[in-house]
C-alpha cells in the first residue's frame, strides 16, 4: 500500500464583512454578500472535485482583520490563497475581471496602488487598528521568500485570467501588482481576484 495521499488546501478569503460592505452597486448590492455567496460556490465546486479540500476564512456577515486572514490560512497550511472581491468604479460603464498580486517594489500602475490602499483600509471600516510593520533580523530572508511566493502568484494569476476569460470580459490581460496586505503570506501564493464591477448595472444583476 502506497503512501496516502494529503488533499491539498486552497483557502478562499471572502473581503470586507461585518462593519465593512465594500463596494455598493446601483441596486443597493454589497460586496461583502456577493463575495461570501461566491465563496460558498467556489468552495463547495473545490471539494467536490475530490482533490482539493477549500476553507474560507470568513463563513458568516462579520470581519476578520487582514492579518488574521493570513494566519487563517497558514493554520490551515494552505497551498494557495485567494482572496475574493467586486471591484467599484463611479462610472457604472466600466465593467470586466481583473487579477492583482502583491507587490513589494510599488505598484505597477496608479490604478493598482489605488485598490490596495482602498483595500488595506479595511481594517479601518471593520474597527481594528493597523499593526506596526514588521521589522527584524530575518527580514532580508522573508524579503527572498515572499519574492519566490510572488513570482509563483503572478503565474497562477495569469492562469486564472485565462480561465475567467472564458466567462466574463477581462480588464487586464496579465494580473496587476501593489503592496496589497492581505496577499502578503511569505510562502503561499496569493492572489486577489476583483469578480466583476458591482457599479456596473450588468454585471451587478448577474
Amino acid at each position: 500500500v502506497g503512501p496516502v495521499t494529503q488533499p491539498a488546501h486552497r483557502g478562499i478569503d471572502p473581503g470586507h464583512g461585518g462593519e465593512d460592505p465594500g463596494a455598493i452597486g446601483p441596486g443597493r448590492t454589497r460586496e461583502k454578500d456577493v463575495v461570501l455567496a461566491l465563496a460558498r460556490k467556489l468552495q463547495k465546486a473545490l471539494d467536490e472535485s475530490g482533490e482539493v479540500r477549500a476553507f474560507l476564512t470568513r463563513r458568516d456577515d462579520y470581519y476578520i482583520a487582514l492579518e488574521d486572514r493570513i494566519k487563517i490560512a497558514q493554520e490551515y497550511r494552505a497551498d494557495l490563497f485567494i482572496s475574493l472581491h467586486v471591484n467599484g468604479n463611479k462610472k457604472r460603464s466600466v465593467r470586466g475581471t481583473s487579477i492583482y498580486c502583491l507587490s513589494l517594489k510599488g505598484a505597477s500602475d496608479k490604478a493598482a496602488e489605488l485598490l490596495a490602499h482602498k483595500e488595506n483600509t479595511s481594517d479601518l471600516v471593520g474597527g481594528i487598528s493597523s499593526a506596526p510593520a514588521r521589522k527584524d533580523l530575518d527580514s532580508i530572508l522573508l524579503d527572498l521568500e515572499q519574492t519566490h511566493t510572488i513570482n509563483e502568484s503572478l503565474h497562477l494569476g495569469g492562469m486564472a485570467l485565462r480561465e475567467l476569460g472564458r466567462i466574463n470580459r477581462i480588464q487586464f490581460t496579465q494580473p496587476r501588482q501593489a503592496n496589497f496586505v492581505v496577499l502578503k503570506a511569505p510562502s503561499i501564493p496569493s492572489i486577489l481576484v476583483e469578480a466583476a464591477y458591482i457599479t456596473n448595472p450588468a454585471e451587478e444583476n448577474v
